[in-house]
């Protein structure tokens, strides 16, 4: 007999669309299917606009939980499963050490409020995980499935737009931008102006976007296992991975490549040795952020700053890691405070090889996750960090064997762009987290 994908029928020989909880036919509930369009939204907002994602992941998170306490789950329950796991304590007590850090940051009010943004969207990541795969599979067959198809349609959204803009020159965006001015405004740091028209962007401009997509890669490819028949969903599979690579691959960003190919090697080193693998991993985990300093110093003592066959980006970088893990050593215990690298006194210009204009030692932040915590909240933060770090490894062990590949492969993507990326402190890094966490647990009704 053919393969049929979960939504072509319901127990019983009913046809897929709406019912009650006791199979009658009824529509699709309103509220559900707005939630499981804004999933949809949010995966497609990954590759077309990552930075539209933290009030989106918000809202998400708020849609699940009214739909969980509508499906007559107690209010304390709910608080007990979102705030209870041991992950989601980590974070909280990173959250409120990086609050009270902001009592001695250089700008006070700046650094509360980056927190309060981020802590916003762990909390919303966390419920998401805590509610979400336990409130789809409750669902009746057909419902639960719109769910699951929502994060692979959403990620063909995104991978397309990125095609046709590699394709085109960014005429997508050029068309968008000259038609809507003041959405991108003046000072927009990515466009190529002639006068008040804009006629490119600067090679950097989709970075984030790629980066964004193939972290939500794992969690579209687990998707479409679920969603679609075996061949058909291996085909799909297979070209998204295919366009996907050609995507990072045609892009500036160092970052994204890196992070793919991390996946890559872990998901496929858990698939065949699990436990090496997760002992492996965790024990580079806790040496990467034990030792940082020395590490920071590594690429410049190998000459990256300096060194011809090494991408600018990558010579930037190696000044700023190892001007960073200097300046670390100046508040080593509880550090400078968030949001604070930008105003340290070490932060003057330079001029680095390769890299157009003067650029600053430190930047606006260390473009790595690990230093940043060290340099803003010193080594009590960068131990919560590893705390937070250990304690999400172990909830992946949780999983069903068939669904680590994924999950662990997401961890090392998502390690690798905290590495070498962007800001801790910019939402729309930590929501493309978020984002694509959810993604992956929609399709975790079970832990084990």
């Amino acid at each position: 007999m053919p393969e049929r994908s979960m939504d072509q029928e319901l127990p019983g020989g009913q046809p897929r669309g709406g019912t009650h909880e006791d199979g009658t036919a009824n529509a699709w509930p309103l509220l559900e299917t707005v939630h499981s369009s804004l999933i949809a939204m949010g995966a497609a907002f990954m590759g077309l606009a990552p930075r539209l994602l933290p009030a989106l992941l918000s809202v998400i998170a708020i849609v699940t939980v009214v739909e969980v306490l509508r499906a007559g789950r107690p209010p304390r329950q709910v608080l007990r499963e979102v705030f209870v796991p041991l992950p989601m304590r980590m974070a909280m007590a990173f959250f409120v050490f990086a609050g009270l850090s902001s009592l001695w940051a250089s700008d006070r009010l700046l650094a509360l409020t980056s927190v309060m943004q981020i802590a916003l969207l762990g909390i919303s990541t966390g419920a998401l995980i805590a509610l979400l795969p336990a409130h789809i599979s409750r669902l009746p067959p057909a419902r639960k499935m719109r769910f699951v198809r929502a994060v692979p349609m959403g990620f063909l959204i995104g991978l397309a737009f990125l095609l046709i803009e590699f394709a085109t020159g960014n005429a997508l965006s050029l068309a968008f931008v000259n038609r809507f001015p003041a959405i991108v405004g003046d000072s927009a740091k990515d466009a190529i102006r002639q006068g008040d028209h804009v006629v490119g962007f600067m090679a950097f401009y989709l970075d984030r976007n790629v980066a964004a997509l193939l972290l939500l890669l794992p969690g579209a490819c687990v998707a479409a296992m679920r969603w679609l028949p075996r061949k058909a969903a291996l085909r799909l599979v297979g070209v998204s991975v295919l366009a996907a690579v050609a995507v990072a691959a045609v892009s500036a960003s160092g970052t994204a490549k890196l992070a793919g190919i991390l996946g890559v090697l872990v998901g496929l080193a858990i698939a065949q040795w699990p436990q090496s693998t997760s002992r492996t991993v965790t024990g580079l985990l806790a040496a990467g952020i034990v030792l940082a300093l020395p590490l920071g110093h590594v690429p410049s003592l190998l000459g990256f700053e300096t060194a011809r066959w090494v991408a600018p980006s990558t010579r930037e970088r190696a000044v700023i890691w190892d001007r960073t893990a200097t300046a670390v050593l100046r508040n080593p215990i509880a550090g400078t405070g968030v949001q604070s690298t930008r105003f340290q006194e070490a932060n003057r210009k330079i001029k680095i090889e390769g890299v157009q204009g003067e650029r600053r030692e430190l930047g606006w932040h260390a473009h790595n996750v690990v230093l940043q915590t060290w340099l803003e909240l010193g080594a009590i933060g960068a131990l919560l960090l590893l705390a937070l770090g250990v304690t999400s490894l172990r909830s992946i062990s949780d999983l069903r064997p068939d669904r680590k590949p994924a999950a662990m492969a997401l961890f090392a993507m998502v390690a690798g762009v905290g590495l070498t990326g962007w800001g801790m402190w910019q939402p729309w890094l930590i929501a493309t987290f978020g984002m694509a966490t959810c993604a992956l647990w929609v399709t975790q009704p079970e832990k084990s």
